[in-house]
């Protein structure tokens, strides 16, 4: 009887195990679609950084020196 319930709790155990495996290999797959999205998206974030930093320092020059 002890055998049985023994094996039992082993192929619980197992389950729970392939379970999180599963579960981490979904993960995984998800963070590297994110590494990849972000990969693509990051000369545009740089383009936009840019730009932003150019306008904003032509604003200011243009402000102050029109004072």
């Amino acid at each position: 009887m002890a055998d049985t319930q023994m094996r039992e709790q082993i192929a619980r155990i197992d389950e729970r195990i392939k379970t999180m495996f599963n579960r981490q290999s979904k993960i995984e797959k998800q963070v590297e679609a994110m590494n990849v999205r972000l990969q693509e998206i990051s000369p545009q974030i740089k383009f936009a950084e840019r730009s932003f930093w150019i306008i904003l320092t032509l604003g200011i020059a243009i402000y102050f020196g029109t004072n």
